[in-house]
């Protein structure tokens, strides 16, 4: 990546999604197990940081996270050079009482970006979970038909078991891509006067969470 992004948080998002491990219980199972797992822990919209000494870390071991709140919700982010990371989230009411501890930071995702407190491989994951958490509390009734709706797929849809309805995570922002320089072939196409006042851009939707620049 380019050193002129790198500093700038949510850009950077190094996570090998592994989509095709999220129905995968046993799987995911033995992933949570692993000694190197870690957990991205949030207390409502309010993160959980651990302190040593001078240093903030914002990876629990999954283990550890019941011991800080009741969770409420576990989803699966990816691989991270084949280390686990997922997301965990706790009762709100939780967030009072642990800003209260030493070895703790409770703070919200914007300042702990805008202030660097987590190296950058990690901001982007961070907004990555807090955005899919978020979409799990404002949607948990199906807009088909208004019954409950269950988090499946490790957390990234939710299906209703009244209509079978399934919902997912909505796909924005949009990325909008402009082309700087046009081969012949393609600007051919073009009148001079609109291929300066008007040149063609590419629009695509992504899933949630930031993506790299290159």
């Amino acid at each position: 990546m380019n050193d002129r992004f790198s500093k700038l948080g949510y850009v950077t998002n190094p996570l090998d999604r592994r989509a095709d491990l999220r129905d995968q219980a046993d799987a995911l199972k033995k992933l949570r197990a692993q000694k190197d797992a870690g957990a991205l822990v949030f207390a409502g919209d309010q993160s959980i940081l651990k302190r040593e000494g001078e240093a903030l870390h914002g990876l629990f071991a999954p283990h550890d996270v019941s011991a800080l709140g009741s969770v409420r919700a576990t989803l699966f982010l990816g691989l991270h050079d084949e280390r686990p990371i997922f997301a965990e989230e706790i009762e709100a009411e939780a967030a009072e009482r642990l800003s209260t501890r030493d070895d703790l930071m409770v703070i919200d995702a914007r300042s702990i970006a805008v202030q660097g407190l987590l190296p950058a491989p990690l901001i982007g994951p961070l907004a990555e979970a807090k955005a899919l958490l978020h979409w799990h509390r404002k949607h948990q009734f199906c807009a088909a038909c208004g019954a409950p709706s269950r988090v499946s797929s490790a957390g990234w849809k939710r299906v209703c078991d009244a209509c079978t309805a399934e919902h997912f995570p909505r796909t924005d922002p949009v990325v909008i891509m402009l082309a700087k320089r046009l081969k012949r072939r393609c600007a051919a196409k073009l009148s001079k006067k609109r291929a300066c006042a008007q040149a063609p851009c590419a629009i695509s939707l992504r899933s949630l969470g930031p993506f790299p620049l290159r």
